[in-house]
């Protein structure tokens, strides 16, 4: 199948606990990790943009700034075996 070396985890609910906790085991599990989506999270608050979309306009989007917070961008290659996504599994159910 096709993959593009990545994929999304994304916490269901704004949680400040929680998403500390799963950067924690990740960290100290040695999972790759990206906070927001493959482009850095929400593109409207990123600093090239600044003087070009007006202030705060980053708020009108809902979804994406919970998607800054609260996703991740895990890492991801086209022989990961079973075996380790299961253990990707424990990590992050750990938290």
């Amino acid at each position: 199948g096709s993959s593009n070396y990545a994929f999304n985890l994304i916490l269901k609910r704004p949680d400040k606990v929680l998403v500390e906790r799963v950067m924690k085991v990740m960290r100290e599990a040695g999972v790759e990790f990206r906070r927001g989506s493959a482009g850095g999270g929400n593109q409207i608050r990123q600093p090239y943009l600044k003087g070009v979309v007006p202030k705060d306009h980053h708020l009108g989007f809902p979804e994406t700034e919970h998607i800054h917070f609260y996703g991740f961008y895990i890492g991801n290659y086209p022989d990961l075996r079973d075996e380790e996504i299961d253990e990707l599994c424990q990590i992050l159910n750990s938290a």
